[in-house]
């Protein structure tokens, strides 16, 4: 280090100037608490809303499956087959799974379970059923379909958030 900058380093703070101290502390205590309200006020309305946002996907699919029932074994057996599942097991088990989950997931109902079916589901879509024959010439697997896995992945971690029947039924509301 030359003598120049040794001298100014030792002898920092300059005249006139401050070194950080408790201020710079303060500050970032007031930034990091300002963070953290700003958070807890926008984070539930928004996980709600992603799994209103997802739910609605799933669950749309499912009352489709209802609406034109008579269909549903041709769909399963000639546009998009589970391979591992016969058409005539695979319409109801996915008609249930996509309605039952979907409703729990928007409610927050069984958030992590719901979110982990959904997640299963959306990887049998992706990586079986869109890379069959059929599912390949009808384009079942969709880029979209990865950024739902992601989702359904982080809820299935963390939870469905403060707004969920979840969190009612452990007695703790909507805020902690």
């Amino acid at each position: 280090m030359s003598q120049t900058r040794q001298e100014n380093h030792e002898s920092w703070p300059a005249s006139g100037s401050e070194a950080p101290g408790p201020l710079t502390v303060e500050a970032t205590r007031t930034l990091g608490t300002s963070y953290d309200r700003l958070s807890a006020a926008l984070l539930p309305p928004l996980q709600l809303g992603i799994r209103v946002w997802l739910g609605q996907i799933f669950l749309g699919a499912g009352l489709s499956r209802l609406g034109d029932w008579p269909s549903q074994l041709y769909l399963f057996t000639e546009i998009h087959p589970i391979p591992f599942l016969p058409a005539g097991l695979a319409a109801p088990v996915t008609t249930a799974a996509e309605l039952g989950l979907s409703i729990c997931f928007i409610l927050g109902l069984f958030g992590r379970v719901s979110a982990l079916g959904l997640l299963i589901m959306t990887m049998v879509i992706q990586w079986l059923v869109g890379q069959t024959p059929q599912g390949i010439e009808h384009g079942i697997a969709r880029d979209a379909q990865l950024y739902w896995m992601a989702l359904f992945a982080i809820f299935a971690l963390i939870g469905p958030g403060s707004w969920s029947l979840d969190r009612w039924r452990a007695g703790r509301g909507p805020r902690q």
